[in-house]
């Protein structure tokens, strides 16, 4: 009897396989992205880290509770590596990762296998989550912790008995401390909304014990304490964890601002963010998506769905600064679009597996496509456009790479002379390495220092450097002058 395609060893390892081919491909994305394409560093980071690096328990100020969990491993990293490139980003490339294992995760659960396999790595490899992974920012945070929040609420309501109310605990806790992300507290209203509404969420949530849900709700009120002290004492920080914007509201221009980062092909790119978000093959599966969604709106993963994607959107046209917070729910869009797809695709062929494999082929050359196209919009973006190229900064690598040199030691530091606006950063800098000592105004007997561009063009009587110390780019690549004596 001739073998089957089923009895190949392949075509039994092949979900395994896939998995492992998705995991290793993200994390090299991420990889690659976080270390290389920029390698940079834009203003937000720089001012994220250092937000990062003066938060402390002692002197906790309100403000210091907005995006807290992330400030602390951003803290946390500086501890260990010191400020460089890479410590600013390592949080976010580790955000990144588990939140495609969260996004693996969720459509495991929302799809079949394969559907779950295919469209977390469309996803994945989008520009916009390939920025995200290697932002050091907290914009990766809320998208990571809407995810996990939408996974645990799912296993809560389909598991039993003793994992059920570790998911509920679960549950609390990542809701809790996604009331600390911006925007936040629309994905938790939301979801508190569908467990109210939607009669499946209903009854299996009055089906819990109280004593159990009781115990899962104070321990996300717990953790919420630091929040709701920053939210009395302070108003501004409510303002923020809402998404409003703190100047006047113009929605026809936040609107055309909107739809030209999202979908526009042609617009001149003025903006650190890949312009559009999402190629013209991803926008039409993502339109095929919210055709399906909408058409499946009584279930419980399409009210979840809409329910936190319709108030993210109004925020979001409110304020078009947190565009990518629109991230977790594209995603399920596109989730949405591609099991469309493959179902429909996997209708016009037999049962006979030589023919599904055959068909797969066409599919196969459309996901790769878009795979390909989305990492070399981002790769593209952020190697050789000046514009976008114009937001980043290699000034802290310039230094740090200084800094390693044999001629500067703990016990004769470099001495950087900054003004008083680049002070606080460089001061960040000096206070997790021993080797940079900061100053303002180089003392008369100074002979050997380190200037920025930014004091000598303050201080135009300084002599000639001994040596400067360029990046790549065309335009302002003297970063910095060493000063020796005669």
């Amino acid at each position: 009897m001739a073998k089957q395609v089923v009895d190949y060893h392949l075509y039994r390892w092949r979900y395994g396989l896939g998995y492992g081919f998705v995991v290793v491909a993200i994390i090299a994305a991420v990889v690659l992205a976080g270390l290389f394409i920029p390698g940079e560093l834009r203003q937000g980071e720089l001012d994220s880290a250092l937000q990062s690096s003066q938060l402390s328990f002692q002197n906790l100020t309100p403000a210091m509770v907005i995006n807290a969990p992330y400030h602390g491993l951003q803290k946390l990293s500086f501890a260990v590596l010191g400020v460089t490139p890479l410590s600013v980003k390592l949080p976010s490339m580790v955000i990144a990762l588990m939140t495609a294992l969260g996004l693996l995760l969720l459509f495991r659960s929302w799809f079949s296998r394969n559907i779950a396999l295919i469209t977390t790595i469309l996803v994945t490899m989008t520009a916009q989550f390939l920025f995200l992974a290697q932002d050091g920012t907290p914009a990766i945070f809320f998208s990571c912790l809407t995810v996990w929040l939408l996974y645990a609420a799912t296993r809560a309501i389909r598991t039993k008995k003793f994992l059920s109310t570790l998911w509920k605990v679960t549950a609390c806790v990542l809701a809790a401390l996604l009331l600390y992300a911006p925007l936040g507290i629309y994905v938790v209203v939301a979801l508190g909304i569908l467990g109210v509404s939607h009669p499946h969420a209903r009854y299996t949530i009055l089906r819990v014990q109280r004593s159990r849900l009781a115990l899962a709700a104070v321990i996300g009120l717990v953790a919420m304490l630091p929040l709701i002290y920053a939210s009395i004492t302070n108003h501004d920080v409510l303002k923020q964890l809402f998404g409003l914007p703190l100047e006047s509201i113009n929605v026809g221009a936040n609107l055309r601002h909107l739809g030209t980062t999202l979908f526009g092909l042609f617009a001149s790119n003025k903006s650190y963010l890949v312009q559009p978000l999402y190629s013209v093959g991803m926008i039409l599966i993502m339109l095929i998506g919210l055709a399906s969604l909408l058409s499946h709106y009584y279930t419980a993963r399409s009210y979840a769905a809409l329910l936190v994607g319709l108030p993210l959107l109004g925020v979001v046209i409110s304020n078009p600064q947190l565009v990518t917070s629109l991230f977790p729910v594209v995603a399920i869009i596109i989730a949405f679009g591609a099991a469309w797809l493959i179902n429909h695709w996997y209708k016009m062929f037999p049962r006979n597996p030589y023919a599904r494999v055959a068909g797969l082929l066409p599919m196969t050359l459309l996901i790769g496509g878009l795979t390909l196209t989305g990492i070399g919009r981002y790769a593209e973006t952020y190697r050789y456009n000046p514009d976008v190229l114009a937001h980043y900064s290699s000034d802290v690598k310039l230094l740090n790479d200084q800094l390693q040199g044999d001629n500067v030691r703990v016990d004769r530091p470099m001495t950087l002379a900054v003004t008083e606006t680049e002070r606080p950063m460089y001061e960040m800098i000096a206070r997790y390495n021993d080797r940079l000592r900061v100053v303002t105004t180089v003392p008369e007997q100074q002979t050997v220092f380190t200037a920025t561009r930014a004091y000598r063009q303050q201080h135009r009587d300084l002599t000639r450097p001994a040596h400067i110390i360029t990046n790549a780019r065309a335009h302002d690549g003297n970063r910095f002058y060493q000063y020796e004596p005669l």
